[in-house]
């Protein structure tokens, strides 16, 4: 199986007047923040042939499993998934191929939220790319290729979920809405709403696995004893997008102010 995934403390008064606050959409207009480099995306032509696709496969890209040398794969999958974790892994290779997004696959491994219901594939292209390829995709791009099965396996094929790979996730991602989407959150929390500064700039941490950013922000505000200066620390959802959670910095560590 492959495995996908100390702040200085500052005085901080505690009289906060927490809100209860829900977010239809903040949007922002005029500019966009997006620290992705541009990439191409879409689907190769479906005039492309297999035996192209095959050549952008590396040498060794993909090892067949024996029992013996993954043994916590064989335990967790059974008997049978395991061998069709084998005999699909060529497929989620080319299936991966079929995206632009990955001129040549490096690796294709059982991933570990792989199950004997539902086989996963981590592939991992030259270019630092990595799709979670599902058997149901995978049986989808041999189907297109292969022709095989009819039925059941047809329908389920056709209804396969377009290929991506993870970073795809932050494609129609804004950046700056996220953090106005906190900032608004950490401004209706404040004792005086009004008073809430943030700073000009921000730190982030996207997680692609999970599809969460978490956002550092210094501002200042109004609090009991007069003026404080601190930082908020904001979870977001990207694939949701909503807010997951957010603190505030106090004299004594973290503060939860919204756990969504």
């Amino acid at each position: 199986m492959v495995s996908e995934t100390n702040d200085e403390k500052k005085p901080f008064p505690t009289a906060w007047k927490v809100a209860g606050l829900t977010f239809a959409g903040v949007f922002i207009l005029g500019f966009w923040i997006d620290a992705q480099q541009p990439r191409t995306s879409g689907q190769v032509e479906a005039t492309t042939s297999l035996a192209t696709l095959q050549a952008r496969v590396m040498d060794n890209a993909i090892e067949e499993m024996d029992p013996g040398d993954y043994p916590d794969s064989y335990n967790q999958l059974g008997a049978e998934a395991f061998g069709r974790a084998n005999e699909m892994a060529r497929w989620a290779a080319i299936a991966a191929l079929t995206d632009q997004r990955c001129p040549k696959v490096d690796i294709v491994a059982i991933s570990d939220r792989a199950s004997s219901e539902n086989l996963v594939w981590l592939v991992e292209c030259d270019n630092r790319e990595r799709f979670f390829i599902s058997e149901q995709q995978a049986a989808a791009v041999r189907a297109r290729f292969d022709e095989t099965g009819d039925g059941v396996e047809n329908q389920a094929v056709a209804e396969a979920p377009t290929i991506r790979p993870e970073s795809a996730r932050w494609d129609d991602f804004s950046e700056a809405e996220a953090v106005t989407a906190c900032d608004m959150l950490t401004k209706g929390a404040m004792l005086n709403p009004r008073s809430f500064s943030p700073g000009w700039s921000w730190d982030r941490d996207r997680d692609s696995a999970t599809g969460e950013v978490t956002f550092q922000r210094d501002f200042t505000a109004d609090a009991a004893l007069g003026e404080i200066n601190s930082r908020y620390r904001c979870v977001f959802n990207a694939d949701e997008g909503t807010i997951v959670s957010l603190a505030i910095r106090e004299i004594d560590g973290w503060r939860s102010i919204y756990d969504g």
